[in-house]
């Protein structure tokens, strides 16, 4: 047994035999050895035998003989090694590797001009929470695991450390089936004469496979600023820590036209209103309460306030960069003020409460008014669609009413339409309208009526499939 860390396991042995095509009773069909044990069993010369190894999932295993001591008999797909008996008799020997994965963690700041190095440390443990003793798996650049040597004390412990400045990195070998637990500790200047305060920093990390970049299920507590790989794989792990100065954290609302939670549409976070220069962010799923750092976020279905990032206080720009199935693309770039300096630069004032606004821009300088995002959030319309025709009537004889005329807003009080009057017979023609919910404001009463607000008259218009697709409530006692 080869193990670097030095554990005991045991190893489970199938044995069967034969002599001229009988099986034959070796007196037990499995063996239990540990590093170093053997067994010896006597069997006819000539007699075929196998010897099978299971339970090796963390090893690499090899076997040879006496007679075979390259091994041509062993059967690495089934770990099995075969042989006949000779004369002389016959030493089958197994050898277990235990497997390693190489760990890559990576530096990244996304604070333009930030030169301060950050420490970490390094330690293993076995699934049930006891440490590795002395030993952690370190690989000081000749790809070999070796016993862990502390960079900055250069003494073998429980635990390594090592220091990384932005886009710096570090390998770790760590045994296949092993907790790794990586922990950023501390922050200081790059000539190390002072240190940072690591609050002044919002900190995410995430792990891919290195040669996928697939996503790895490891878990990253913000609290502790600690990433924990539950159980290193037999791939390559990438392990990035992002730290971004000051950040606050932004939510907003994703919905569809009748102001429902829609999940599954992503974002991107950019510098710039050409959305071209993309920011990476510390994301939060508020649904499972994990943490990672991306460049892209996505909305959480059935969740209402279903996003969730950080990001430094400043000024940046979002875009929808993937759409809902079944909904229209929404092309609108989202203007994103965070923190003071943000609204100073922008020249905006934040909402009572809060640390950041999002508004929608018309233009790289000009933000509409209309739809207030912090409030209704930001909306996709159905690609399903329906006609409607209305009536206007009296609430007597249910006569045609001529000359009402109305505006029709969407859920999130965008206007869809403005000015359209009843005709001779009632009729209004609201167009081709997306499923979802729409208020109706009738700015002008017919002569001979009152208007229910100041304002005039609400209603709610609600579009959607089926023989009672198109419904109005109303008029409503207060405004919408």
């Amino acid at each position: 047994l080869v193990d670097p860390l030095n554990e005991k396991p045991t190893f489970t042995f199938k044995l069967a035999a034969s002599f001229g095509g009988t099986a034959f009773d070796l007196g037990e069909d499995t063996v239990t050895l540990g590093a170093g044990g053997s067994r010896t069993a006597t069997v006819p010369v000539g007699a075929d035998i196998t010897i099978q190894e299971t339970g090796v999932a963390n090893y690499t295993t090899t076997a040879y003989s006496t007679t075979d001591p390259d091994g041509d008999d062993y059967d690495a797909a089934t770990t099995t090694y075969s042989l006949a008996v000779p004369t002389s008799g016959e030493t089958v020997t197994f050898r277990n590797v235990r497997n390693t994965a190489t760990i890559d963690v990576k530096k990244q700041v996304t604070i333009d001009g930030d030169t301060n190095v950050f420490s970490f440390t390094a330690k293993l443990e076995r699934g049930n929470g006891s440490a590795i003793g002395n030993y952690v798996l370190w690989d000081d650049g000749d790809g070999v695991a070796e016993p862990g040597v502390d960079l900055i004390t250069g003494e073998t412990s429980g635990e390594v450390s090592f220091t990384l400045a932005n886009n710096g990195s570090q390998k770790l070998i760590v045994p296949v089936g092993i907790r790794l637990i990586v922990t950023e500790t501390a922050a200081e200047t790059a000539d190390r004469s002072e240190t940072v305060d690591l609050d002044n920093y919002a900190t995410g990390a995430s792990a891919v496979y290195t040669e996928t970049g697939s996503s790895f299920s490891g878990s990253y507590n913000e609290a502790n600023r600690r990433f924990t790989v539950p159980s290193a794989p037999n791939n390559a792990l990438t392990v990035t820590f992002v730290n971004g100065t000051g950040s606050k954290p932004v939510m907003f609302k994703k919905i569809d036209g009748d102001g429902k939670a829609l999940g599954g549409a992503t974002f991107s976070l950019y510098k710039e209103y050409g959305c071209s220069n993309v920011v990476t962010i510390t994301v939060n799923d508020v649904k499972t309460n994990t943490v990672t750092s991306a460049d892209t976020f996505t909305t959480t279905e059935g969740v209402l306030s279903n996003v969730a990032f950080k990001v430094a206080p400043g000024v940046y720009y979002m875009k929808e960069v993937n759409t809902v199935s079944g909904f229209r693309a929404n092309d609108s770039v989202y203007r994103v003020v965070v923190g003071e300096s943000g609204a100073e630069a922008a020249e905006i004032t934040l909402p009572t409460g809060r640390d950041y606004r999002i508004d929608r821009m018309s233009s790289s300088t000009t933000a509409d008014t209309v739809p207030d995002i912090m409030t209704y959030g930001i909306m996709n319309v159905s690609t399903a669609t329906r006609r409607a025709i209305l009536k206007k009537i009296d609430g007597g004889d249910h006569w045609p009413l001529p000359g009402a005329k109305f505006d029709i807003l969407a859920y999130d009080r965008t206007v869809v339409a403005t000015g359209l009057e009843s005709g001779a017979a009632g009729a209004i023609f609201a167009g081709t309208l997306p499923y979802g919910t729409y208020y109706l404001h009738e700015t002008t009463v017919p002569a001979g009526f009152t208007a229910r607000l100041t304002d005039g008259n609400w209603y709610r218009l609600t579009v959607k499939a089926g023989e009672d697709g198109i419904t109005i409530a109303g008029p409503l006692a207060t405004r919408p």
